[in-house]
């Protein structure tokens, strides 16, 4: 772009053309710059079109991966929960096993 503006700048300032065969030159120069423009602006539109799949993909790829650490966390509270209730049941059949056996009429006579 910045050439092209210094070419045209410079076609500005120089002369009116006084052959044909420098205004063949220069219509050339206006033909090539034209092509070069478009192929610029083609290579433009490729670009943005692949950082549009880009961002989409990594869009994507973001949201599955929320969703996967939404279920592991899901899957860490119901481990937690399942480890409190086992803890909790296995303290009360230690409390069972421990506590002494009620007494009865026979367990007190040979106690004394």
């Amino acid at each position: 772009l910045v050439v092209s503006r210094q070419r045209q700048a410079a076609i500005n300032t120089t002369p009116s053309p006084t052959t044909s065969g420098e205004v063949a030159s220069l219509q050339d120069e206006v033909e090539n710059l034209r092509t070069q423009l478009m192929i610029e602006r083609q290579h433009n539109e490729t670009l943005h079109k692949e950082l549009r799949d880009l961002t989409k993909e990594r869009t994507d790829d973001e949201a599955r991966s929320i969703a996967r650490q939404r279920q592991h966390d899901r899957q860490i509270a119901e481990l937690n929960a399942t480890t409190t209730r086992l803890r909790s049941e296995l303290r009360s059949k230690k409390e069972v096993a421990i506590a002494p056996a009620p007494s009865t009429p026979s367990t007190r006579v040979r106690d004394l």
